[in-house]
């Protein structure tokens, strides 16, 4: 795997019972032309996109739940920039895929299929929620990642054996990784989204070491909201 290509943490959750993650480690903090945070600048602030789109598209039964959805909206419109605001939108319903596992080659196939191609002045962030899990190659306990500028996988499958079946433990973890992924995106932490105060955890990079934070790589899956630092980081960008 190309380190550039994907952003990632495990996650240990909160109740200390399950290791779970969004992906595989980044080796690398500082954005990478088509990696996650090369569009943060486009994404957070007003003066390329009125407005922020983001789409989700979904093999069925693996639908987020409107309260994930919305909490990455209510984040999204906080502490971005755009004067046209920022809608959710459920897009492309998939047929299974029939796969166990999905290289990092087989989400960017899919990516291209089902993307909607852009239109006027509003900015995308792509969503791709599938059925099975990541192909180990990409990372144990793989729950998400950030893909490209504006791309993010979810696994809800993978989600819901981290927590060990409970489906209250899932939610909150979904949602957490939505959030988390699209923080990438934005720019966080160092990938991007130029630091104003250090805060970037140097053992697990491209993630932050304040606690309290959801873009920490451990922590517990009921945090959803940046920590000051990070806030600050988006507000030289040119956010909120």
């Amino acid at each position: 795997m190309n380190p550039s290509s994907v952003v990632s943490v495990v996650l240990v959750l909160g109740a200390g019972l399950a290791l779970a993650g969004c992906g595989p480690s980044s080796r690398a903090a500082a954005a990478v032309p088509g990696g996650p945070g090369a569009a943060a600048a486009a994404l957070v602030g007003p003066h390329v996109h009125r407005a922020l789109r983001v789409e989700v598209d979904y093999v069925e039964g693996r639908r987020p739940g409107d309260d994930a959805l919305e909490r990455l909206r209510q984040r999204l419109l906080e502490r971005t920039d755009h004067p046209g605001g920022v809608e959710v939108v459920l897009d492309d319903v998939l047929a299974p895929t029939g796969r166990e596992r999905h290289t990092l080659d087989d989400v960017r196939a899919l990516a291209r299929l089902h993307r909607d191609p852009e239109a006027g002045d509003a900015g995308v962030i792509h969503v791709l929620v599938l059925d099975g899990e990541a192909d180990p190659a990409l990372g144990h306990h793989l729950l998400g990642a950030a893909f490209g500028p504006t791309s993010v996988v979810v696994f809800p499958d993978a989600v819901l054996r981290a927590v060990g079946g409970s489906t209250t433990r899932a939610a909150d973890l979904l949602r957490w990784t939505l959030i988390h992924e699209a923080g990438h995106l934005l720019g966080l932490v160092n990938l991007g989204a130029p630091q104003a105060v250090p805060h970037e955890d140097l053992a697990k990079r491209g993630h932050c070491d304040q606690p309290g934070c959801v873009m920490r790589w451990s922590g517990d899956e009921r945090v959803t909201d940046f920590c000051p630092r990070c806030k600050d980081d988006l507000r030289a960008l040119g956010g909120r």
